[in-house]
């Protein structure tokens, strides 16, 4: 429909980094014309679910994930923070979280590509995505100390920390929060009662 449309309020929501990533959108007494509609009158819905499921599977991509991961790696190599303690402790356990994220999305997305239909366990790698990369980027920023926080005043890894942490706070609101996955993942997947 077009956005100008009688009834339809747009309003914008300021990202953390003062960006303008997202919006409410609201809907009072819309009329939309006969000629708009897609596919079938009242399948809306269904046709919504079929686009966020191909909507989480490409935000759920290991992508964000994996260019975190790696500058975290350089980080701390950079800083000399392998030594045994805390942070290897930390580090091991998201390492181990993001290789188990990868496994997962490779098989997944293969079981797609191969003609297996895309379900609510899209949702999974949603979750497992955006929540990895937040807490890749929490570590990134932690092993930065306040060099992390200066941001392009340094060079380097450091200087990333503060960018990443920002942009990867969205992760879990875009294509459904993780709330929202979570419930149509206990619903959808584990079959639990609403």
């Amino acid at each position: 429909m077009d956005l100008d449309s009688p009834g339809i309020t747009v309003k914008p929501i300021h990202t953390l980094s003062d960006e303008l990533e997202f919006c409410e959108v609201f809907f009072d007494s819309v009329r939309v014309p006969k000629y708009r509609l897609v596919a079938e009158l009242h399948k809306g819905w269904s046709m919504a679910k079929a686009l966020l499921g191909h909507e989480r599977l490409f935000v759920g991509s290991p992508r964000y994930v994996s260019g975190a991961f790696d500058r975290l790696t350089s980080l701390a190599e950079e800083e000399g923070l392998f030594e045994p303690g805390s942070f290897l402790d930390r580090y091991v356990q998201l390492e181990l979280d993001y290789q188990d994220f990868v496994s997962l999305y490779s098989d997944y997305s293969k079981f797609v590509k191969n003609g297996g239909e895309l379900g609510a366990e899209a949702s999974i790698l949603k979750l497992l995505s955006s929540e990895t990369y937040q807490a890749i980027t929490e570590e990134m920023l932690s092993a930065s100390a306040e060099a992390g926080v200066i941001g392009g005043q340094n060079e380097g890894n450091q200087a990333e920390a503060a960018t990443l942490f920002f942009q990867s706070r969205p992760s879990t609101i875009a294509g459904g929060t993780s709330q929202i996955q979570r419930g149509i993942i206990a619903k959808a997947v584990l079959g639990l009662p609403t």
